[in-house]
């Protein structure tokens, strides 16, 4: 809850002369709005880890709700309908928004690896954090290893659904950045933050240029960093062969108490109140 936000809202709705036509709250959203009845649609505007209960109490039988949902650390801005007993995605756009906070916030867990001088590379983990982090420690020492996928995209092209598809079938998947100082840092565009954790070794998203366009790879650190990259670039290749020509997936959320009809092959991330399901249409 924020009082500022409230408070100003407020006063440019009054100066603009909207004062009278629109009711500003102060309560943390996550318990909902109580008394004031169905809503035909609720917009949410801050990256949400959840959809609590209560905005589906209010959400009126045909409502839309859209929610800047965070799935294991790729958000999108995704319209729902309801179905039955669940929701269903309209559709889904790349955004970003600020956490929530309250009884709704999710705490990533965020791992620092030091290198030979000093500086850190973080590993940010929405969920599925490894067990025992400090098998990670020494990763940065050893030599680093690259493997490459042989699949392509020209320049300007789009890509944004490698990161989910990572984010629903990448184990060990997080997000990485890089301290001024690091290898990755003097490296910058030649790579992107995303990666996955095996055991004392990580991977992380690489590309190198081929034409007018780049290649998909992965570098890794660690004792068994190619496998780690190699477990990365099959879920590149993955992607193309399932994913990549066909039409958006289609995401859903499945309220605790409910029985998730799940797609085959579909990927599955769990939440406090409930199941949200990822799943592209099967391509030729």
């Amino acid at each position: 809850m924020d009082q500022d936000v409230t408070d100003r809202a407020s006063a440019a709705l009054e100066a603009t002369g909207y004062g009278n036509r629109v009711r500003v709250i102060l309560a943390d959203a996550e318990h909902g709005v109580p008394n004031l009845g169905l809503f035909d649609a609720i917009i949410v505007t801050v990256g949400a880890w959840d959809i609590p209960p209560t905005w589906l109490n209010q959400l009126a039988k045909n409502g839309v709700i859209v929610v800047p949902l965070r799935m294991n650390g790729v958000t999108r801005s995704i319209a729902f309908q309801v179905e039955a007993d669940h929701l269903v995605s309209t559709s889904a756009e790349v955004c970003g928004f600020v956490a929530m906070q309250g009884d709704g916030q999710h705490t990533d867990r965020i791992f620092r690896l030091p290198d030979a001088d000093g500086h850190h590379i973080e590993l940010q983990f929405d969920d599925g954090a490894p067990d025992n982090p400090s098998l990670l420690d020494a990763a940065l020492a050893t030599g680093r290893t690259e493997v490459w996928s042989g699949i392509t995209i020209q320049n300007g092209v789009s890509f944004a659904d490698l990161h989910l598809w990572f984010a629903g079938f990448l184990p060990g998947f997080c997000r990485v950045a890089a301290e001024e100082g690091t290898e990755l840092a003097r490296e910058r565009g030649t790579w992107f933050p995303y990666a996955a954790v095996r055991g004392d070794s990580f991977a992380y998203l690489a590309v190198r240029r081929i034409g007018a366009g780049v290649e998909f790879g992965a570098r890794a650190y660690g004792a068994h960093g190619e496998d780690a990259a190699t477990a990365m670039v099959e879920q590149i290749q993955a992607w193309d062969r399932r994913a990549r020509s066909g039409p958006a997936p289609t995401i859903a959320f499945w309220p605790t108490g409910t029985t998730p009809q799940i797609p085959d092959r579909a990927a599955v991330l769990a939440k406090t109140h409930g199941l949200v399901t990822i799943s592209w249409p099967a391509t030729s």
